[in-house]
């Protein structure tokens, strides 16, 4: 299986250097399924989607490594990852909730509750009730003094 995978980087590296990235793509997405481990290939095909302007499937990819970087605890990874490749793109609630949860335990409290309220809004959205009261909750937890989360939170 190493032996699979060191084959299917040196014929994707190969097509990079040769210009050919749609065949590239292919094989780092080979690579990826025989070691999804291997966080650097998510980069990699992000990178590379971007470059042929696949944009859709770049931000699928970046979002899951900023995904598994944040359920690792890798806060200085996943937040680099949200800045540089997924910032002011349209997120899923969950994934806007896990920034929020990463910026505030980095101290940076504005940019969390910023956060939370783009979480807040998507649950709002998918109606998910328990998703949105999380988020005011936080809010409420990091603007204590700010009386109309206070209000919509004791509703």
């Amino acid at each position: 299986m190493a032996d699979d995978l060191e084959k299917r980087l040196e014929k994707a590296e190969k097509h990079v250097s040769k210009g050919k990235i749609e065949p590239a793509i292919e094989e780092y997405k080979a690579a990826l399924k025989l070691a999804p481990q291997r966080l650097e290939l998510l980069h990699t095909l992000g990178d590379l989607c971007q470059r042929v302007d696949r944009a859709g499937e770049a931000l699928a990819y970046y979002g899951e490594l900023f995904d598994k970087y944040a359920d690792r605890g890798d806060t200085t990874k996943a937040l680099s990852v949200f800045r540089k490749s997924l910032h002011g793109t349209e997120q899923p609630p969950e994934r806007n909730f896990k920034l929020g949860n990463l910026l505030q335990r980095s101290q940076k409290n504005e940019e969390a509750a910023e956060a939370f309220r783009h979480a807040l809004d998507g649950f709002r959205r998918l109606g998910n009730s328990q998703g949105a009261v999380e988020c005011l909750d936080r809010i409420g937890g990091l603007e204590p003094d700010h009386a109309e989360t206070q209000i919509q939170l004791g509703e």
